[in-house]
């Protein structure tokens, strides 16, 4: 049996945090380990849940997911974020800041995120 990849959701619609959730359920090598709704949150989640990778919305309150990777990324280097908003825009604009991850739209996530998940499992060499 392959290893599971412990992720992570942050995003502040229980609706959508739902369906994605459900969604991963049926990657057999995704183990949704939590959810949460803003960036303060998933900064304590990781520190606590140790995810491999976390699909977060850029957009979220009380902390946007930009400073929240900032946070994360210093603190747990290894860790994947896939990154997901409203709009094709990517956070860290159009230079990139020299940050690797990916964003999708929300509107394409389903269809996009398949190959990226892939693309992320080979990269922590599942």
């Amino acid at each position: 049996m392959t290893e599971k990849i412990a992720t992570l959701i942050v995003d502040d619609y229980d609706y959508f945090r739902k369906i994605l959730s459900e969604y991963l359920l049926g990657i057999d090598f995704i183990s949704v380990i939590g959810e949460t709704k803003n960036g303060t949150e998933a900064v304590v989640a990781v520190e606590k849940l140790k995810p491999r990778l976390i699909i977060m919305d850029t957009g979220v309150p009380t902390m946007d997911g930009v400073l929240a990777y900032d946070i994360i990324k210093t603190r747990n280097p290894d860790i994947k974020i896939i990154f997901c908003n409203m709009y094709e825009i990517n956070p860290f604009g159009s230079s990139g800041l020299g940050k690797s991850e990916i964003c999708i739209s929300k509107d394409r996530l389903f269809e996009e995120l398949p190959p990226v998940i892939e693309k992320v499992k080979k990269e922590m060499g599942l």
